[in-house]
C-alpha cells in the first residue's frame, strides 16, 4: 500500500504546473550574508517542530481529490543551487506572509492559501523575484546559471 501511495505522489506531482528558473549573476543583496544565514538557521529550527504534519497536509492535499471550493493550494519548491535559501511568498493585496527556508540541493513545500502572490529569494549571489496567481499546485525548481 505504502508503495502505491509513493508512485501516485511522484505521478501526480509530475502532472502539476512546473515552472523552471535560471537565475544570472546578480549584485549583492541588501541583507547581509550572517542575517541571512541567522535566520534561515532560525526558520528550520522552527520548521522541524511542525514537519510531520505539515508534511501529512501537504500529501493529503496533493492526494485527495481536487476541490475547486478548497481555499488552499499546495507550493513545492525545488533548490538546485549550492546555496541555502529562504523564499519569501507573500500575499498581494492579502495578509499571508510564508517564509520558507530551502537548504542547498533541497525541497521543502508548504499548504498555502489560492491568491496572487510575490515570490522573493536570495540565491547565492543571484536575486530571484516572481509575482504568481497560485490557484493549483505548484512546483518551482530553482537554480542557478
Amino acid at each position: 500500500m505504502n508503495k502505491f501511495l509513493v508512485l501516485f505522489f511522484v505521478v501526480f506531482l509530475t502532472s502539476c504546473k512546473t515552472v523552471e528558473t535560471q537565475f544570472p549573476a546578480g549584485k549583492s543583496a541588501t541583507v547581509s550574508e550572517n542575517s541571512e544565514a541567522r535566520e534561515f538557521y532560525e526558520l528550520t529550527e522552527l520548521e522541524k517542530k511542525g514537519k510531520n504534519l505539515r508534511t501529512a497536509e501537504v500529501l493529503t492535499y496533493l492526494l485527495g481529490d481536487d476541490d475547486v471550493e478548497d481555499p488552499f493550494t499546495a507550493v513545492v519548491i525545488d533548490n538546485f543551487s549550492n546555496c541555502d535559501i529562504i523564499v519569501r511568498i507573500v500575499e498581494i493585496n492579502g495578509n499571508e506572509i510564508y517564509n520558507l527556508p530551502i537548504s542547498k540541493g533541497g525541497k521543502n513545500y508548504l499548504k498555502i492559501r489560492k491568491g496572487n502572490y510575490t515570490l522573493k529569494a536570495k540565491m547565492c549571489s543571484a536575486q530571484y523575484y516572481s509575482q504568481k496567481q497560485i490557484v493549483e499546485p505548484l512546483i518551482l525548481k530553482l537554480s542557478e546559471n
